[in-house]
C-alpha cells in the first residue's frame, strides 16, 4: 500500500480478509497490526508505518513497583489502528470525489 487514498479502502478489505481466513496464524492483535504495516512499502504509507512501529516501539508506562518509567512495546488493539488508519488514508470527501469524477465525464454521440 502507498498511501493512495482511492486505493485505502480496498486495501483494508483485502487485507482484513487475508487475515480472517488465517485466524491461526493471526491470532492476536499485534501479529494483525505487524502484517498490515509490513505491507505499507512507499509513499505516505511508509512513513505513517514507520511512525506507527516508533511510537509503538517506544511506549513508556510507569512502573508501579518502582514508579520509574519503564519501555513497554504496545501496538494497541486492531480495532484502534484500523480507526486510525481509515482517519489517515480515507479519501477526504468520498461523495464530493464521486460527483467532481462525474462532471468530468463527457457523453459522445453514438
Amino acid at each position: 500500500f502507498t498511501g493512495n487514498r482511492e486505493l485505502s479502502k480496498r486495501w483494508y478489505l483485502a487485507t482484513n480478509a487475508y487475515l480472517r481466513v488465517n485466524p491461526k496464524i493471526f491470532d492476536n492483535d499485534e501479529k494483525k497490526i505487524l502484517y498490515a504495516l509490513g505491507l505499507m512499502t512507499e509513499g505516505s504509507a511508509q512513513c505513517w508505518a514507520e511512525d506507527f512501529y516508533i511510537a509503538a516501539e517506544s511506549a513508556t508506562i510507569t512502573s508501579t513497583v518502582t514508579g520509574l518509567a519503564v519501555v513497554k512495546v504496545d501496538y494497541g488493539k486492531w480495532e484502534d489502528f484500523v480507526t486510525a488508519f481509515m482517519q489517515a488514508f480515507s479519501p477526504v470527501d468520498t461523495k464530493g470525489a464521486a460527483m467532481n469524477k462525474l462532471s468530468t465525464w463527457k457523453m459522445h454521440p453514438g
